[in-house]
């Protein structure tokens, strides 16, 4: 049950997947499906080999951002 837990937040976030889950009969409130989520996120301990990193910013609205992806 936690992996299709972890499927259903991954694919439709935390309110959303908590109405789908209920519907289907698994109780489960967001925060716990995104608790899943983070759980299996940390587990991962693959080095990363080839890493792309874009930055960004817009001066007047003061808005920035960095986006790190494994290019493999």
């Amino acid at each position: 049950m936690g992996r299709l837990l972890q499927l259903f937040a991954h694919g439709a976030g935390g309110k959303p997947s908590e109405r789908l889950i209920n519907r289907l009969g698994m109780p489960a409130s967001d925060d716990t499906l995104l608790r899943q989520l983070k759980r299996s996120a940390t587990r991962r301990t693959n080095d990363v080999r080839v890493l792309g990193i874009d930055d960004w910013s817009w001066r007047k609205g003061e808005s920035y951002g960095t986006v790190m992806v494994d290019l493999e």
